[in-house]
């Protein structure tokens, strides 16, 4: 969907609405409904694998890449996989170990050195937090 990720920057950089879709990661489809986002001064788009994508890269004013280690990223996966898709231990390791951390070796790692800023310490480095909301709070005046 990345065609469509950079007409709905574009649309909002313009100052238009955009209807984005929705997934439902029990079915792993895309919804037929959409929520509607009104353009605003600051967009914040978030996601693993918006880095590692060059072609999107020129639509990013900021690129920040939240490092976080690979024990906490399985831990928090268990977690929300049982709870809210309702997926099992085995399945949530099996599909860990053959797909999860393979690509994140090699997309997600690799992509963290097209960011502008890297936050360490899983998204807890306050420093690296206090840095990003000046930059927003810039924007926004």
């Amino acid at each position: 969907e990345h065609e469509l990720l950079k007409a709905h920057l574009q649309a909002l950089r313009n100052g238009e609405p955009i209807d984005y879709p929705h997934y439902c990661y029990k079915t792993h489809t895309r919804l037929p409904d959409t929520e509607r986002l009104a353009p605003a001064p600051v967009i914040i788009l978030e996601g693993i694998m918006l880095l590692a994508r060059p072609e999107l890269l020129p639509h990013y004013d900021v690129k920040i890449f939240i490092d976080t280690p690979l024990d906490i990223c399985l831990m928090r996966r268990m977690m929300r996989d049982v709870k809210e898709r309702g997926r099992t231990l085995d399945s949530i390791a099996k599909q860990y170990e053959s797909t999860v951390k393979p690509m994140y070796h090699q997309f997600i790692e690799p992509s963290r050195f097209t960011a502008d800023v890297v936050v360490t310490q899983g998204g807890k480095n306050q420093i690296a937090l206090d840095v990003i909301k000046s930059h927003i709070q810039q924007a926004l005046q």
